[in-house]
């Protein structure tokens, strides 16, 4: 196994890094921020934010319509017991 430069440092002061698969769908699935993600992407998209000025107003408020009850969901999605 190749050991970079930043592994050996974070190894250095008892880090211990974990490689990650090539291909990490399965991650994605039962990640709970990619639902979270896809959300505030869809609404975006919503408000049709083409240029950053519309995106720097836009996204605030689809931040803040974001609710506990949502990040819930998100975990229970994804097979977390809450």
């Amino acid at each position: 196994m190749r050991i970079t430069r930043l592994a050996a440092a974070l190894l250095a002061v008892s880090v211990m890094c974990l490689p990650t698969p090539l291909f990490a769908a399965l991650f994605a699935r039962l990640h709970p921020i990619e639902p979270c993600w896809a959300q505030l992407k869809q609404r975006l998209r919503a408000l049709k934010a083409r240029i950053v000025t519309a995106l720097e107003m836009a996204i605030d408020p689809v931040v803040a319509a974001a609710t506990t009850d949502h990040f819930a969901a998100y975990f229970r999605h994804c097979g977390y017991g809450l």
